[in-house]
Parts: C-alpha cells; sequence; structure tokens
C-alpha cells in the first residue's frame, strides 16, 4: 500500500486541471458526502468490491479537498497532518481511562481555541 502514489496523482490533478472534475473546495466537499452516502449504500448492499471502490472515492475527493484547501490558503496539508498526528497519538496514549480520555479531549479543544483567538 502507498498512499504517496494517489497523493501524486492527486497533486497532478491540481496543477493540470480539466474540465471533467470540480476545481474548488467546495464542490469537493459536497462530492465527498455523496461519497459517503454511496459508502453506507454498499454496506447494506454486502458488497465488497463496491464498497472498497466507493471508500476509495472518499479518500480521492477527501485529498483533493485538502489540496484544494491548500491552494485557496485555508490550510497547510503538513499542518492537517501534523495535528492529526498529534491528536491521536495523545489520544491512543489514554485510552486506558475514560477519565484520562475526557480529559484530553478537553484539553485539546481548549489549546485549538485558545490558538484560533491569536
Amino acid at each position: 500500500m502507498d498512499l504517496s502514489k494517489i497523493v501524486a496523482l492527486v497533486k497532478e490533478r491540481k496543477l493540470t486541471g480539466g474540465s471533467a472534475m470540480p476545481q474548488n473546495s467546495t464542490a469537493f466537499l459536497s462530492g465527498l458526502a455523496d461519497e459517503v452516502e454511496e459508502v453506507a449504500q454498499e454496506l447494506s448492499m454486502n458488497r465488497k468490491p463496491h464498497l472498497e471502490d466507493e471508500l476509495g472515492d472518499i479518500l480521492w475527493d477527501y485529498l483533493h479537498l485538502l489540496y484544494s484547501l491548500e491552494l485557496e490558503g485555508k490550510v497547510e496539508v503538513s499542518s492537517v497532518i501534523k495535528r492529526c498526528e498529534k491528536k491521536y497519538s495523545e489520544r491512543i496514549q489514554a485510552r486506558n481511562s475514560s477519565e484520562e480520555w475526557q480529559h484530553i479531549k478537553k484539553e485539546q479543544k481548549q489549546k485549538l481555541d485558545s490558538e484560533a483567538k491569536e
């Protein structure tokens, strides 16, 4: 499994453009919501190849959303990845205690709120 190959395709797509697919983050967010619905449908139909295909569509649209937001100057992909890694590594470390889990979540939210005010 090599996620970097998919990322390279998304970056190539973002650079070359084309009329077949939307270019802005709003369109990809909408597409992502549609794909989630399709995954739910496939789950109920128990068709593994179709489910895997739809999950791939979610990944594709999510990556396009992420890189579209970066091109629009709204996020930095590297920051999104760093935040995700930090958030979930902290939560996984606290997984053995629900009290610690709630404390970690509350602390993380407070840090985000404080950062947003800066």
